[in-house]
């Protein structure tokens, strides 16, 4: 009762202020849907005069009112503007149904909203539309490659799905499925990303202000929302790649009441793994995503939601080889023996994730959401050797070992959303998470065979294994206010973080505020303080799934972030929408190894081989798009310098240098040319400045313990060589044509159309070689690899 207690005292003061400008005593509340689906609409407006309400993740919409009459005008991006006359004279329930646009022969009017309307800095919304058109690896829509176009956000590596936003690292962004946390939403090492397309209602990204309800993480929020089912008729798609299959399904269990939606993509490989188990074929590799959920409406005032979601990586290489061998035996006599050899390795990886949700609506004047949830990230690796010689007696050796790690969290939410007036809105609530860390459990045995009949155990060591049990605790208030021309956004985040007796508290406020001139212009800045309670220890440039998640203990602590930005903003005619914005960001108690350290995915002493440090990110980013018409698309642009320093000085000599992914430079186009109703032409160019790596180009000589000489490269500092820029064109063609129980679409694309060859790795290599005098002489190469070059790709879809 004492966390409530504080929300409520938080409340207080913003409840007072709120009763100074409400200037109405009636309320019109409901739900806002889609007519050919009954799909609740995120981010549509309601408005009567100056008085307006944005739906919330959930549809629903609360607006102000005197009594008397109005005129109530809906709005929402892509669909016909919904308009009803009303006397109102006490509190109203009312349903809006927005139907979409009916498209003239020869006209097309499509588009998409991007930057969020409201005193938010740094905030986006991507449709899937938009994620659908992205020209994209082997034809594949993916959402986290769509995000990488967004300014200020990279990828780690050409072609895979890391992100690193505003300089920081792959760990610190938070991404959220239906309001539940994801640790690892890659397949194929990153080159796919977790999320089918066809299951996603709208995604938003958080990179500059974070509202309050949200902590976790330092750089960035992905809240991704799921359809809720379609309540009027049973529909879905099917559609077959290169790579992969997809099918989602949905429709009502009860018309307009229940509804169901459900998802399932694999690998084409997944229909031939018994086939390949069952054959010599060493390699095999499948991953698949299954993702359902079912509402249920109780009337107008109550919903409920289950949703499930369950992601599987699994690679397997198995090679056997038996061969004769002659042999003397004892006596000297020629014989025959044979030599029995195998090896396996099995890798699997894969999140999983249930919750269940609850909203209810008070009278209209407050809307509650309360979830529980529990998700786990599961790493499994098996590896096993053994080289048998059957002669007179068997001998040889057998190893094997196996490898368990797991991320699992308990979760629960009651989120609280208050409106007294049309220019006022408080959001308040309060979060639990018990999580449990186990970034190892390995498992090793060692088999020595001497014998005719029995084999002596040479070693057994394993089970080891330590629980890194943590509690986070949060309650929040945030207040939305406009007064005149000024929006803005005050609130404040307490949380506080418990593991093996030791309490980490962090108060984290947010402020952003909005000032609208006329014309569509607009200036915008935020200030917000963020805490991150895990860290990863990476071991590449791709994300393994051996990569090591470790929580904060008694000696690693949190990280920090401050972030202050600023911006403007130009809405032309709601078509064409710039923005110009700038930011700086501080972190604290960044994780990095040790120089000299090896950089192994064991978790044995981690605490030891790793220092805390700082960074220093600061950026400017340049966004310009056009949506609406035949011609739509987007051009972004980013500036940027992250650097790290590690005041201890076991990294670099405690002196500061660029952040792996400091990108100086990178700007992303893309463009969308409708020819008709039937066909359209995709386009994408991307340019952005080297990777720093740390490389030697010298030598030195040191003086062994023997007292011997010995050549050994130099390395002047970490991260002391910027890579070759990397740039690369994709194209794509989309044919729609309606058939008689649906439509169906062939894409067709390039990526990388001209071969570009960029350096996605580096290889250094270095050797010896003696000169004309016969002194030797260390020399150093850095040979360049590209991966991804001129793939072209083909898929079908059918909609139905």
């Amino acid at each position: 009762m004492s966390v409530l207690r504080f929300c409520l005292c938080m409340m207080l003061p913003f409840s007072i202020f709120g009763s100074i400008y409400a200037q109405t005593n009636v309320r019109l509340s409901g739900y806002v849907t889609a007519s050919e689906s009954g799909e609740c609409l995120i981010g549509a407006v309601v408005s009567s005069g100056d008085n307006w309400s944005v739906t919330n993740d959930y549809g629903y919409y609360s607006l102000n009112l005197q009594k008397g009459s109005h005129h109530i005008c809906c709005s929402f991006l892509g669909r016909q503007s919904h308009n009803l006359d009303l006397s109102i004279q006490g509190d109203t329930l009312i349903h809006i149904v927005m139907s979409p646009f009916e498209f003239l022969e020869g006209a097309v009017v499509e588009g998409y909203q991007s930057i969020i309307p409201s005193a938010y800095i740094g905030a986006m919304e991507i449709p899937v539309s938009y994620v659908n058109d992205m020209p994209s690896i082997l034809g594949e829509p993916d959402l986290m490659k769509t995000l990488q176009r967004m300014p200020g956000v990279q990828s780690g590596m050409a072609g895979f799905s890391g992100l690193h936003v505003r300089g920081g690292g792959a760990e610190e962004n938070l991404v959220l499925l239906d309001g539940v946390s994801l640790y690892n939403v890659s397949h194929m090492l990153g080159l796919f990303s977790s999320f089918t397309p066809e299951a996603i209602k709208q995604v938003t990204l958080y990179k500059g202000f974070f509202p309050a309800k949200y902590g976790g993480r330092t750089s960035s929020v992905i809240d991704v929302r799921t359809n809720d089912g379609n309540v009027k008729r049973l529909g879905g798609t099917v559609s077959v790649g290169l790579i992969n299959s997809r099918v989602h399904i949905e429709g009502p269990l009860v018309s307009d009441k229940t509804s169901f939606s459900i998802s399932a993509r694999g690998t084409n490989t997944l229909a031939m793994a018994p086939l390949a188990r069952g054959s010599q074929f060493p390699y095999l590799y499948y991953f698949y995503d299954l993702s359902g959920k079912l509402t249920h409406r109780f009337g107008d005032s109550d919903r409920l939601c289950v949703s499930v979601y369950h992601g599987f990586d699994h690679f397997k290489y198995v090679q056997s080889e038996t061969h004769d061998y002659e042999y003397n035996d004892d006596k000297g006599q020629g014989r025959v023996g044979q030599r029995n050899s195998s090896e396996q390795y099995d890798i699997s990886w894969g999140n999983s994730l249930a919750a269940i949700r609850w909203n209810h609506r008070f009278a209209g004047i407050l809307f509650s959401d309360l979830s529980v949830s529990w998700s786990k990230y599961h790493m499994r690796e098996y590896a096993f050797q053994d080289n048998l010689i059957q002669a007179e007696t068997l001998s040889g050796y057998t190893n094997y070992n196996t490898n368990d790690s797991f991320i699992s969290d308990c979760n629960a939410i009651w989120d609280i959303e208050y409106s007294p007036s049309s220019n006022h809105h408080i959001g308040f609530g309060l979060s639990y998470t018990f999580h449990s860390y186990n970034p190892e459990k390995v498992f090793v045995r060692n088999m020595i065979v001497d014998g005719v009949s029995s084999g002596n155990e040479d070693a057994l060591s394993g089970g080891r294994a330590k629980i890194y049990p943590g509690s986070e605790s949060a309650v929040y208030c945030e207040d939305d206010f406009r007064v005149g021309s000024l929006n803005a956004s005050i609130g404040l985040r307490a949380a506080l973080y418990a593991t093996s007796g030791r309490c980490y508290p962090s108060v984290e406020p947010r402020i952003s505020a909005q000032y609208k001139f006329n014309h569509g212009f607009s200036i915008k800045a935020s200030y917000s303080r963020m805490s991150q309670y895990i860290h990863l220890l990476a071991s590449g440039k791709i994300n393994l799934p051996t990569d090591l998640w470790v929580p904060i203990t008694t000696s690693i602590k949190p990280v920090f972030s401050n972030q202050c930005s600023a911006g403007v903003f130009y809405d032309i005619n709601n078509q064409w929408k710039l923005s110009v914005e700038a930011y700086y960001k501080k972190e604290y108690n960044i994780l990095e190894y040790k120089d000299g350290q090896l950089v192994l995915n064991s978790v044995a002493d981690w605490e030891q081989t790793v220092e805390m440090g700082n960074g220093l990110c600061k950026g400017l980013e340049f966004y310009l798009q056009k949506t609406g018409g035949r011609v739509s698309g987007m051009l972004a642009y980013t500036l940027s310098k992250s650097d790290r320093v590690f005041p201890e000085g076991s990294i670099n000599a405690g002196k500061p240098f660029p952040f792996t992914y400091d990108r100086r430079h990178v700007l992303d186009f893309f463009i969308q040319y409708n020819l008709n109703e039937s066909l359209s032409l995709n386009g994408s160019w991307s340019f952005s400045s080297g990777n720093m790596i740390t490389a030697s180009w010298r030598s030195t000589l040191l003086l062994g313990p023997d007292g011997e000489m010995d050549h050994t490269a130099y390395i002047s500092g970490r991260n002391n060589f910027r890579l070759p820029s990397s740039h690369r064109l994709d194209v794509s063609v989309d044919w729609k044509k309606p058939r008689k129980n649906g439509e169906r679409c062939w894409s067709f694309g390039v990526y990388n159309l001209y071969g570009a060859k960029n350096p996605d790795w580096v290889v250094n290599d270095s050797g010896i070689s003696i000169d004309e005098s016969g002194q030797p002489i260390m020399s150093h190469h850095l040979w360049k690899r590209t991966f991804l070059i001129l793939l072209p790709s083909i898929s079908y879809t059918f909609s139905f």
